[in-house]
């Protein structure tokens, strides 16, 4: 079944512009402006800091990274896994990506071909993640890298044969026959821009010999990836998620640049589902302009891709720590907190400390972790609560547990498996009261605070989601998962510190 039309503007119009590569930066002005708008200032987040990517993607976003990393459910996962990837190189906070080409778009996705690079590897690294988009932001993202890349990392043999040029043969030739051997019964090809649907074999093969704007790929021509990057063919080492670039020309130079989007069965290698996209330039080039429709561009917020800044490194047992929104008297902090562990254990070496004013759920926000192994945290501290007065000491009794809490989560995890955690606080019958975390969370928060009392200076009653726990549990507390004595100062509610 069909619905909609493609609406092409005059051929004089359509010939008009028809190279394959423009030029990739934003059209101020123009139609779908903010969807360009959107992906630039991804790609500059991502090469500022993944804590600025983090703003990008919606909160339950579903990222399907299996060949890289993993699959991952939620902006917290997907912002660690990029802090935790091998692609980062010698700098784990960051990457520099580089568009190939316009984003292509659905009313509800795009396509985006780009270059990650890489300095440790020589292959040229491109990609063409699929995505999909709303007011929220990336809602999910599926990788696919070339198939220069899938050869260089052993995903793809050199000789495999490879069923996109066969593909490409018969939707080129308007073959029904042979275009139908590559659908499995119940396959659906989408197209939103131009109103397609087509459901089953026998619907997908009459298009073929159809008109372009009835979906034929009629004289469909692959690109080249640009500098020497091989064939813009792009897949997953699962081999069951696809990309190719292509040109359709139906005489009129239109309907132009498409991204077709293939998902295929596990089993047979059949298409089950294809999504096309149209490059951007090209919808504005082919499409009249009281056609062009409305899609999540129109919806969503362009983030700042600056906001956090990296402002420093700071070296702690050897290893350099980035330091980001840090001031010198955050940094101060943040080397009393340490001191404070080095006193009595070995000082935790964090991946990276983030400092972010405490304004509703920035660690959400920005998709920092509250338990398991991830050692990039942050601190939620500003300057102004660090240093209430000019003195800038001492400093107030929360900003200090702030840090020691933060870093009493990278020790635990260094030293402590969650296992222990978790029977640590079944055993001693201590819970942190937080019904909207799950247990293990409420575990490993229990214990990070246990440990930040015990290593403060001053008297300090702990976070109130702990009850009222006398000091000699929390001494017990601390002793049990360090291995050494509380400061005795830490006890609230006495005059000598004792308990």
């Amino acid at each position: 079944m069909r619905t909609g039309a493609w609406l092409p503007r005059s051929l004089a119009v359509g010939l008009v512009g028809t190279s394959l590569m423009v030029g990739c930066s934003p059209s101020e002005g123009q139609w779908a402006a903010s969807a360009e708008e959107f992906f630039a200032a991804f790609h500059e987040a991502q090469a500022t800091g993944f804590t600025n990517a983090a703003l990008f993607y919606a909160d339950d976003v579903d990222v399907d990274m299996r060949s890289e990393s993993g699959w991952y459910t939620g902006r917290h996962a997907r912002v660690q896994a990029m802090r935790d990837s091998w692609m980062t190189g010698a700098d784990p906070d960051s990457l520099e990506v580089t568009a190939e080409e316009p984003i292509y778009l659905s009313l509800d996705g795009a396509v985006d071909p780009a270059r990650l690079d890489i300095p440790e590897d020589p292959v040229h690294f491109s990609t063409a993640y699929v995505y999909t988009v709303s007011d929220r932001g990336i809602t999910s993202q599926m990788f696919a890298a070339s198939r220069l890349v899938g050869e260089f990392f052993g995903i793809l043999a050199p000789n495999e044969r490879y069923w996109w040029d066969e593909y490409l043969r018969a939707w080129s030739a308007g073959d029904p026959s042979a275009v139908q051997a590559f659908y499995a019964d119940g396959a659906v090809v989408l197209d939103s821009m131009a109103g397609l649907r087509l459901e089953g074999r026998s619907a997908i093969g009459v298009a073929a010999e159809g008109p372009v704007s009835g979906g034929a790929l009629t004289g469909a021509v692959r690109h080249s990836i640009v500098d020497e990057g091989g064939t813009a063919s792009y897949g997953n080492g699962d081999k069951d998620r696809e990309v190719q670039l292509l040109t359709v020309d139906d005489g009129s130079g239109c309907p132009g640049e498409m991204a077709v989007a293939v998902w295929l069965d596990g089993e047979e290698g059949l298409i089950v589902r294809e999504e096309r996209y149209h490059r951007v330039d090209a919808l504005r080039r082919c499409t009249d302009s009281v056609d062009l429709p409305t899609g999540w561009w129109d919806a969503v917020t362009v983030p700042d891709p600056t906001g956090i800044r990296r402002t420093g490194m700071m070296a702690v047992r050897g290893e350099q720590v980035a330091i980001w929104n840090g001031t010198p008297e955050l940094e101060r902090l943040l080397s009393w907190g340490l001191a404070r562990f080095a006193a009595v254990l070995p000082a935790p070496i964090p991946a990276s400390v983030t400092f972010l004013a405490p304004d509703g759920d920035p660690e959400a926000r920005y998709g920092f972790q509250h338990c398991g192994d991830a050692t990039d945290i942050a601190v939620l501290v500003t300057t102004d609560q660090a240093c209430p007065d000019e003195e800038c000491q001492p400093w107030p009794t929360p900003v200090k547990a702030a840090v020691l809490h933060q870093l009493a989560r990278v020790w635990l995890t260094e030293n402590l498996r969650e296992w222990d955690e978790k029977n640590f606080a079944q055993e001693r019958g201590m819970v942190w009261s937080d019904p909207s975390l799950p247990p293990t969370e409420q575990a490993a928060w229990l214990a990070a605070e246990t440990v930040a009392w015990g290593l403060m200076d001053g008297p300090y009653l702990v976070d109130a989601r702990l009850g009222a726990p006398s000091c000699q549990a929390l001494a017990a507390g601390f002793q049990e998962l360090t291995g050494a004595f509380p400061d005795p100062r830490s006890c609230a509610g006495s005059t000598d510190g004792q308990p």
